[in-house]
């Protein structure tokens, strides 16, 4: 049975005649892009065996596009891990226009941070494998020595368990891992060659089978650290942290977009799909199944309809692929 991760795996459905853009998420597509003031809306669901909602492995997805009166940062992964903008007003106090999708939050590296809270075996609550993506403009990399941008880790009862990345001096990449018995271990990367008030898209991915840290800049896997650290990441209910650290002592100073936590590790293909999300290119790597074309909800006068039944993604010219 095929797997499809939200928010990685789609494909562009493209009718021309005149031209209606639509995006395929896994679950439906609207069209409602206009041209000569014609537009379409029609409606898919999966062909075949495929599969949703159960594959799910996102934890968290912060596109970091708020911009309200609240305090609420909404997560879109579906697992409802929302969390609470501290020390920055509100979530329009924060917003920035310039994001790499859409918009963004701009810390402030003196207390800004967002907190999520933790239950026992919550989605959080990862152990074998892990994924953090995320879109990074840091405006000062020496802030603090280290810049948490995510964390859950905590320290009490002389253990250090959990997971945590962060930007170190010179750009600099960490990703430290903790288990329950007090051992831990961090990579940082040598050759991450990053600049301020830049744009990049990094990635680290762990997974204890391999026990090796893979680091990822702008969809590519650029170093590989560390072998042989095969134990479970220890849980704990202390929030996760964006901005911080759990002390509140290593704080990131710059802009964030498009924050992403998965429970397993993602290959390169899925990170360059990622990456490629916020360049606005397609990944030829993503394979999208079939879909079906259930329902015509809405067609303009003079506009083509797209086919019924089984039809794959692709670019189709009245009705035809």
């Amino acid at each position: 049975m095929k797997k499809i991760r939200p928010s990685i795996e789609k494909a562009l459905f493209l009718f021309i005649g005149p031209a209606v853009l639509a995006l395929f998420t896994g679950t439906a597509v609207a069209g409602n892009l206009t041209a000569d003031k014609v537009s379409v809306v029609w409606q898919l669901e999966l062909a075949g065996d495929t599969t949703w909602a159960s594959t799910n492995d996102a934890v968290l997805h912060f596109r970091l596009n708020d911009n309200t009166n609240s305090t609420t940062v909404v997560d879109a992964s579906g697992q409802g891990s929302h969390g609470v903008l501290i020390n920055a007003g509100n979530t329009e106090d924060i917003s920035s226009s310039a994001g790499i999708v859409d918009r963004c939050f701009n810390f402030d590296g003196v207390n800004d941070e967002i907190q999520i809270s933790d239950t026992t075996s919550s989605p959080l609550d990862i152990t074998d494998a892990i994924t953090i993506a995320l879109w990074i403009m840091c405006d000062n990399f020496d802030n603090a020595g280290l810049g948490a941008l995510i964390s859950k880790y905590w320290d009490g009862t002389s253990s250090l368990y959990g997971y945590a990345l962060a930007v170190r001096g010179g750009g600099e990449l960490r990703l430290n891992l903790g288990t329950s018995t007090g051992s831990q271990r961090y990579a940082d990367t040598t050759l991450a060659d990053m600049s301020t008030g830049v744009w990049y898209h990094v990635a680290a991915t762990w997974d204890k089978s391999v026990g090796s840290f893979s680091y990822y800049k702008n969809g590519s896997l650029f170093e590989t650290l560390g072998s042989g650290f095969s134990e479970p990441i220890g849980q704990n209910n202390e929030p996760l942290h964006i901005g911080s650290n759990h002390t509140g002592t290593l704080l990131y100073d710059g802009k964030l977009d498009d924050v992403r936590i998965f429970n397993v590790a993602l290959g390169p293909a899925e990170i360059a799909a990622l990456y490629n999300e916020g360049v606005g290119v397609e990944s030829s790597d993503v394979n999208v199944p079939a879909a079906r074309v259930t329902t015509i909800m809405h067609t303009d006068a003079g506009l083509t309809t797209p086919p019924l039944g089984d039809v794959p993604m692709g670019v189709y010219t009245n009705g035809v692929q």
